[in-house]
């Protein structure tokens, strides 16, 4: 996990977002997978303040509700 500096400017509030599923704060990285995916930095709880940030449902948590939603839509079958 990464580690918040106290050097780092307020400009993290337009890049840091709060995830209001798991109540974490990520943020991704300017950094670029062989994927093309951008790597993603999930700080601890507790380690940021959230107040400014953007409210945005993290990847991991993201993926969690697909697999819950498409499970339960098997079971409805």
């Amino acid at each position: 996990m990464g580690v918040y500096p106290e050097t780092q400017e307020r400009g993290t509030d337009m890049t840091v977002k709060f995830c209001k599923s798991c109540s974490r704060c990520w943020e991704k990285t300017e950094y670029q997978s062989y994927t093309g995916d951008h790597h993603i930095i999930y700080y601890q709880k507790g380690t940021l303040p959230t107040i400014g940030k953007m409210r945005e449902i993290c990847r991991k948590c993201s993926g969690k509700q697909k697999q819950n939603k498409s499970a339960s839509e098997i079971k409805a079958d």
